[in-house]
């Protein structure tokens, strides 16, 4: 199995909300820009309470966050670190 090469950086969004964002992450991602915001206080058992879904079956860094919980905003535009990055390719296509 080959190893995930990741970083951890710690951010905040504007309103003051900690959030986490790994960086270079290959796995269980929805980005392509290879960015997983997260809380870093939130669990996957917490996000799958009240669900039939077992939490063994998914990992436990497998939440990724989209919108602060606590102003709504997008994270991609209000965490600093969060932001999407475009290739140069993808920007030519716009």
């Amino acid at each position: 199995m080959a190893k995930r090469k990741s970083n951890i950086i710690e951010s905040a969004c504007s309103c003051g909300e900690l959030i986490s964002i790994e960086i270079n992450c290959t796995q269980r991602i929805g980005r392509n820009d290879g960015k997983r915001p997260f809380y870093p206080d939130e669990s996957v058992a917490e996000k799958l309470a009240g669900t039939n879904l077992d939490p063994k079956n998914y990992p436990e860094n497998g939440v990724t966050t989209y919108r602060c919980r606590k102003c709504g905003e997008c994270v991609d535009e209000t965490v600093p670190g969060a932001e999407f990055y475009r290739a140069e390719a993808q920007e030519k296509a716009l």
